[in-house]
């Protein structure tokens, strides 16, 4: 199970109002425009654990250019999933335009989380867990990085595991690379990391996780 924040707000419609249509960009209906924009915060968590990347969000924008019924289609997690739709509620857009007038249309935007250390080193890409059914979400504790070292080459690990109900990270495997040299240093890093476990009925319980991890930048053409 993919776990990611959903967040879908309805548009409010008061007892004997029509819905507003809401239309999709293309032909005669021109796109929304981003005017305003306002940076999301990191958590904490998500800094100390180094997870880059962007939250993909849809949602409506209004005749007025105001976001509606934010929608995460791209989770991060760990708190920022969060974070980017509550910074993009405050974000104003010139609205779709269909027949010289404006109209709600459907939008979908990226929001960037990037730390501003060097990108030598590793950082995490992707974050999923899959605790039990019920079992709240474990949370990272402590994570470790070794110091950045050699040329700044792009590279990147998956690994599959299981946080037991210590917290402590166990059966850690690689199920993807884009070299295998990089895999059991890896393992090692992460066998330092620790974590709050999930919990269930206030009973600490065993999680799977699938952590992606990154090294550099993918090079540009």
């Amino acid at each position: 199970m993919l776990v990611s924040l959903v967040m879908l707000a309805c548009l409010a419609v008061t007892a004997g109002a029509q819905t507003p249509q809401v239309f999709r960009p293309g032909g005669e209906v021109m796109p929304s425009r981003v005017l305003e924009k306002t940076a999301p915060e990191y958590t904490e968590q998500a800094r100390q654990a180094k997870l880059e990347g962007s939250v993909g969000l849809r949602l409506i924008v209004n005749v007025d250019g105001v976001p509606e019924g934010v929608y995460v289609m791209r989770s991060l997690g760990l708190g920022l999933d969060e974070e980017a739709a509550q910074a993009v509620q405050n974000w104003r857009f010139a609205p779709g335009m269909k027949d010289g007038k404006a109209v709600a249309v459907l939008t979908t935007v990226e929001v960037p989380f990037h730390l501003l250390d060097a990108r030598g080193d590793w950082h995490l890409a992707r974050i999923d867990f899959d605790p039990p059914k019920g079992a709240s979400l474990p949370a990272i504790e402590h994570a470790y990085y070794p110091e950045a070292s050699g040329p700044e080459l792009y590279a990147t690990v998956a690994l599959a595991f299981d946080i037991n109900p210590q917290g402590v990270p166990v059966n850690i495997r690689a199920t993807g690379s884009s070299d295998a040299k990089w895999e059991q240093e890896l393992i090692a890093m992460l066998r330092e990391w620790r974590f709050l476990p999930a919990r269930e009925n206030g009973v600490p319980v065993g999680t799977k996780a699938i952590f992606d991890f990154a090294r550099g930048r993918p090079a540009t053409s």
